[in-house]
């Protein structure tokens, strides 16, 4: 992208690989970590800055088999948040980010429970849909897009760990399934759709 002109070069392959699905960068934008599609997996790759290309560092298959839905690197660039999905369970997950920006092994994999929202067939099970980060970095919140909840977890950026909060989960409107959420600028209030 030419930010003076507004135009886009041609595409080119950056790196391959199978089914990439969500996407997210690290702060410093120098890493690039990709959820792969249904088989559950999680790669991270190193940017060169100069054309863009990707070289792999590492993959991650040991998410339960499933779908990712959303990633999130937190603000200290330690860790990678994740959502996703299995046939008839939501959970969230966390891997720590080795200096190099390599995933390490897993550190959490917590299951989202409660009863489902009333419509159906969407809402018969849980349902992961986003992670969002407390502009603090202290929180991650969950939208359960099938059981009408956003589950609350504390983070530990420095073990790449997600700890259910004391107050682990507030419920939206019957029938809302949340999918997304987002603090305001002053971090006062959440907004979620």
């Amino acid at each position: 992208f030419n930010p003076e002109s507004g135009n886009l070069s041609h595409p080119a392959v950056a790196a391959e690989t199978n089914n990439p699905g969500f996407l997210c960068l690290d702060p410093q934008k120098s890493h690039l970590y990709t959820g792969d599609g249904v088989k559950g997996g999680l790669s991270a790759y190193a940017i060169d800055p100069s054309n863009g290309r990707l070289t792999l560092l590492n993959r991650d298959p040991a998410i339960p088999q499933g779908m990712i839905s959303h990633l999130v690197v937190d603000k200290t660039g330690q860790m990678l948040l994740v959502a996703g999905n299995t046939e008839k369970k939501a959970f969230v997950c966390s891997d720590p980010i080795r200096p190099d920006g390599s995933l390490g092994m897993r550190a959490s994999l917590l299951e989202q429970l409660g009863p489902p929202g009333p419509k159906l067939p969407r809402q018969s099970h849980a349902h992961a849909h986003s992670v969002t980060l407390s502009l603090d970095n202290r929180f991650a919140l969950a939208c359960d897009l099938g059981l009408d909840r956003i589950f609350v977890y504390r983070t530990s950026p420095d073990q790449g760990t997600l700890i259910p909060n004391d107050s682990s989960c507030f419920a939206t409107p019957p029938g809302s399934g949340p999918r997304h959420s987002r603090f305001s600028p002053d971090g006062r209030f959440l907004y979620a759709s």
